[in-house]
């Protein structure tokens, strides 16, 4: 394996465009990630948004008021 590593950076220290194709992966590897994370928190807070509605409405047809958002100790 060291050995294909190895001539692998010889061919690409010659070759440019090899470091160009590399450069893009890297970036599109980054940003895949990027995105990746953001679905996932995304997905999160979705699922926060759909337990808190479905509690409010149990309150409702419970007959209480629904609890707002809010924390009770900001005025």
């Amino acid at each position: 394996m060291y050995e294909f590593f190895e001539a692998f950076n010889t061919y690409a220290a010659t070759h440019p465009e090899v470091l160009k194709v590399m450069h893009v992966l890297f970036w599109l590897r980054w940003w895949l990630f990027v995105a990746l994370i953001g679905a996932f928190i995304y997905l999160m807070w979705a699922d926060r948004r759909r337990y808190l509605a479905e509690q409010r409405r149990k309150e409702v047809l419970l007959g209480r008021e629904p609890a707002s958002g809010r924390s009770r100790f900001i005025a």
